[in-house]
């Protein structure tokens, strides 16, 4: 599991490798995005209700811009 300040200059650094990864974001706790093999990056954000994990998909970069999954993630 890595853990970066992830922001659109960090986006575009990610590269896609044979099997989707997640790359955690340093600040927030939960935040994360996902990169396909097909190069999709997906924001996600990963939390817990009554002991059960949960997630939820907040959008796919380039489409939204990191600003917007990030205010989500915050709230």
């Amino acid at each position: 599991m890595s853990k970066i300040k992830l922001t659109t200059a960090a986006l575009k650094k990610l590269e896609p490798k044979d099997k989707l990864y997640r790359v955690y974001d340093s600040e927030i706790a939960g935040f994360h995005v996902i990169v396909a093999k097909t190069e999709r990056i997906t924001f996600k954000y990963s939390y817990r209700i009554d002991g059960r994990s949960m997630e939820s998909k907040i959008g796919v970069w380039p489409i939204h811009s990191l600003m917007d999954p990030y205010a989500y993630a915050i709230n």
